[in-house]
């Protein structure tokens, strides 16, 4: 995965080919995004003021105080040197204006017909469940309803690899045997043997619910939605070219990587009980994108956890900091063996 290039710099012209740096190389503005991920959930909310750039190398100058929090100051912020300042502020929560918010809701009642077989604990068939709940309490009548469009080959490898999703196009149940290498490269299986088995329809679900979380990003960032659903997507756990723990297609990514066309930063927070590895790695090395896990701390799948924090240094020993002396260690009495009579 290219690093981001750190956001004091002019950015260069884009290079060709798919790159997740030609994606997140958009332009500032003064907003945020927090996207909410739950029990295949996602939200996302607009949030203000902008938050802090994550993380600091020694190698960049201190963070413009345009990108600080906003503080009560008697004289306006600095404009940025490389790049025109910022739209005026626009309420983003319609509470300020006294409007009902408008909240997008994605479904496709095809999503149900998926199976992953086998016995397989994920179940498609929930998401049609769970809107049949939506529609008997008559929620859906302050909803905004909308069919996801399926996204393209081209728009899918905007994170993940031009041959991964490719394969995913190409097997089919028919065909499986023939290609057993790759499916243990790309961590596939059978059913009834593996978490990402392969099943008919298999392309068209992973580009149905990428299609809702990427519409649904695209909606908030343009202004015309303030709150979005999409109980089909939060798919945490796939990675660039592997699928792992029922993901395939990591929608989350491709939603973040649409708001960082408009916005300059988005926090992920991620509320499910297993660590959401696959977004967390996608984003490692660029300071716009910040994952928070606030999941329970137990031994679950994927059996990672958040990158550690790195304890600072012991200070340079001097008079009044001697390094400490440590006892040397008690050791272990030999027991002795009972003696015969």
């Amino acid at each position: 995965m290219t690093p981001c290039r750190a956001h004091h710099d002019v950015p260069p012209p884009a290079p060709s080919g798919a790159s997740l740096e030609r994606d997140i190389d958009a332009p500032w503005s003064n907003s945020s995004f927090i996207v909410v991920m739950r029990y295949g959930v996602v939200r996302a909310y607009p949030r203000t003021p902008v938050f802090c750039r994550i993380g600091r190398s020694a190698a960049r100058p201190e963070a413009d105080p345009a990108l600080l929090p906003c503080r009560p100051t008697s004289r306006p912020p600095p404009t940025r040197p490389n790049h025109p300042p910022s739209p005026p502020r626009r309420p983003t929560d319609r509470a300020e204006s006294g409007q009902a918010k408008r909240t997008a809701y994605f479904y496709d009642e095809y999503l149900g017909n998926y199976t992953y077989g086998g016995g397989n604990p994920m179940r498609p068939h929930r998401v049609r469940l769970t809107h049949s709940l939506v529609k008997a309490y008559g929620v859906d009548d302050a909803l905004q309803v909308r069919r996801p469009r399926r996204r393209s080959f081209e728009q899918l490898t905007r994170f993940h690899a031009d041959e991964y999703v490719d394969f995913l196009r190409c097997v089919t149940p028919e065909n499986q045997d023939e290609c057993l290498a790759q499916l243990r490269r790309y961590n596939l299986g059978l059913p009834g043997e593996a978490d990402c088995p392969v099943f008919d329809g298999m392309y068209d679900y992973c580009r149905t619910y990428c299609g809702a979380s990427v519409d649904a990003a695209a909606l908030l960032a343009s202004g015309d939605a303030d709150l979005a659903l999409n109980w089909s997507g939060g798919m945490h756990h796939a990675k660039k070219a592997e699928a792992s723990g029922f993901c395939y297609l990591n929608d989350i990514v491709l939603a973040i990587l649409e708001l960082l066309k408009t916005h300059q930063r988005v926090l992920y927070v991620d509320i499910d009980i297993h660590h959401g590895d696959g977004v967390e790695e996608a984003f490692y090395l660029t300071d716009r994108v910040m994952t928070v896990r606030r999941g329970p701390s137990l031994p679950r799948f994927p059996f990672s956890s958040p990158l550690p924090l790195v304890p600072p240094p012991p200070p340079h020993p001097s008079p009044s900091h001697p390094p400490p002396i440590l006892p040397y260690p008690t050791p272990t009495p030999i027991p002795t063996p009972p003696q015969s009579p």
